[in-house]
Parts: C-alpha cells; structure tokens; sequence
C-alpha cells in the first residue's frame, strides 16, 4: 500500500538519556567551579551561581548543574581509582 509523503531513511532516531561527560570535561568543569567556590567559600550552589552569572557554563536549572557537579566527581573518582590501578600493575594507561 502507497502512503503518500512517506519517506524511507536509513538512520533511526535517537533516543535514550545523552551521553554522560567524558573525563576531560568533567575535569574542566569540576575545576571551575572548585576555583570560584575557594575565593567565596559559599559552596557548591553559590559557586555554580556565580559561573552562570558570569556566562562561564550555559544557563540551565541550577539543580542540574549541581547534579551534574557531583556525578562529575564521582566519575573522577572512579577515574583516579583505575588510574592508581594500572599503576600498581605496572601499566600507566593514557
């Protein structure tokens, strides 16, 4: 059966949650906002403020960065770990 204006593509649509940060951004991000929440002191939200108010990270709900902040540090975490891993072993991945 004809369906007229349906068009056949070979690409499927992409679902599912977006790729989680790789270790450099997090780094990056991480490190920003550490860097401003030191000259304050006022903590992680404050500091997160401050980097939208400065334009340095894209307007978003703030729960999101702060979100984003932690899961960021527990994959440095995680990072570190198998870092001092291979390390122990002997082998020093890049």
């Amino acid at each position: 059966m004809h369906v007229p204006g349906m068009k056949i593509t070979d690409a499927a649509a992409i679902k599912g949650r977006r790729r989680a940060w790789d270790v450099g951004s997090a780094q990056k991000f991480v490190g920003l906002i550490d860097q401003i929440n030191a000259k304050s002191g006022k903590g992680i939200r404050e500091a997160i403020r401050k980097a939208i108010d400065r334009k340095l990270i894209p307007r978003r709900d703030e729960k999101t960065w702060v979100n984003r902040y932690y899961a960021s540090r527990k994959l440095l975490r995680k990072a570190n770990e198998l870092k001092r891993r291979f390390e122990r072993l002997g082998e020093v991945p890049r």
